[in-house]
């Protein structure tokens, strides 16, 4: 007699959790409930930006390492921007930049954040987009 898996019980790996994520990513809409944290990796020193639901930025940049401590440093700034601000979810924005920015990842996924991977053209065209007065 052999055994049969159940197929009931699904085995949550880091890859499907990832999966469920970049699922996620497609679907999501960021309405005027979120904050926005934008974040400019790099290998060990991340920047990072409160951001209203309408693109206004929320106080000064600062600066987090590429450590586990860092990661706690930059959730603890984003709770703390998201009750100041009365807003109730947050995402975390960062564009794609290989290997540096996935233990962050790693460490939002495993609190449950949403975070999505932007496309720096759009980074870029955000930058240089003028507003009329």
């Amino acid at each position: 007699m052999s055994k049969q898996k159940n197929p009931g019980i699904k085995k949550v790996t880091k890859q499907s959790k990832y999966q469920e994520v970049k699922n996620n990513m497609k679907k999501l809409v960021v309405g005027p409930e979120h904050l926005v944290i934008g974040i400019d990796i790099a290998k060990s020193l991340h920047w990072a930006q409160c951001i209203d639901p309408f693109g206004k930025k929320l106080g000064k940049p600062f600066s987090f390492q590429n450590t586990r401590e860092g990661f706690e440093n930059l959730v603890s700034k984003a709770t703390a921007c998201l009750k100041e601000q009365g807003l109730k979810k947050v995402v975390f924005g960062m564009e794609p930049t290989g290997h540096y920015g996935k233990a962050l990842a790693e460490y939002l996924v495993e609190l449950g954040y949403t975070y999505v991977l932007v496309n720096p053209m759009h980074v870029k065209k955000s930058k240089e987009k003028s507003w009329p007065v």
